[in-house]
């Protein structure tokens, strides 16, 4: 079966929103629990990004206003 192509989640929402899609295929038996597991590790890694990311944005934007 060919693969489907699946953007990458660009905000810590959609990320929750796929770890649930995931969890819910898990439980219903449609994906390996490792499998699942191994994905929903990277879906954290990715929404540690996302914060960290966000969060740096917003310091740099009040350094800004600090410095004037």
């Amino acid at each position: 079966m060919p693969r489907r192509k699946v953007n990458a989640p660009e905000t810590v929402g959609e990320v929750l929103t796929e770890l649930a899609v995931l969890y819910r295929d898990a439980r219903r038996g449609r994906i390996e629990t490792l499998d699942a597991s191994r994905l929903a590790t990277i879906l954290n890694i990715l929404r540690q990004t996302l914060e960290s990311y966000a969060l740096e944005e917003r310091i740099c934007s009040l350094e800004k206003l600090v410095e004037r």
